[in-house]
Parts: structure tokens; sequence; C-alpha cells
């Protein structure tokens, strides 16, 4: 796989209904949304998503999430620990 093509696929992971290669597209019938919907997601919660890729050797998403100084209302742990990052609540 060039660069230049490798390239295009970072610029459009992200897009709703694409899907990337059809040797995947037979074993994997998804519709080409997943991406889309956890970009939309981390976009409505002001953060962000990046994407490092190596071909043919595999990805990695890395997503921040800003998080707010105060409590968030109504929001409970439910005895459960929290891990985000190197940090424990």
């Amino acid at each position: 796989m060039d660069k230049a093509f490798h390239r295009r696929i970072k610029e459009i992971i992200f897009d709703r209904f694409k899907k990337l290669n059809s040797e995947i597209n037979s074993i994997n019938r998804g519709h080409g949304l997943g991406l889309s919907i956890v970009k939309a997601f981390i976009d409505f919660l002001e953060g962000q998503i990046e994407l490092e890729s190596t071909p043919g050797a595999g990805s990695v998403f890395t997503i921040h999430i800003p998080r707010s100084s105060g409590e968030i209302e109504g929001f409970t742990n439910d005895g459960y620990e929290v891990f985000f990052g190197e940090e424990q609540f």
C-alpha cells in the first residue's frame, strides 16, 4: 500500500458509510458507521481522536476528552473504580 493511499484512508476513516477495502468487507459485513459514531461522540464531548497507523502493522486510536474540574451532576460510580489514563477516581 503506497503512502498516498494510506494518507487518503486516514482522511476518510471517520466518514459515515466508508469501508476501506473489499477484502476486509467480505469478512466484515458492517455498514461503515462505527468510527463515525465514535468521532461524533468525541466531538460532542469537545474531545479529539487521533489515528496513528502503519501499513501492514496496525493502528492506534488515541482519544482525548477534557474533564471538568468539578463534580459531574448525576454521576455516581456505584462502587466501581474508574481509570482515566494514569489517574484513578
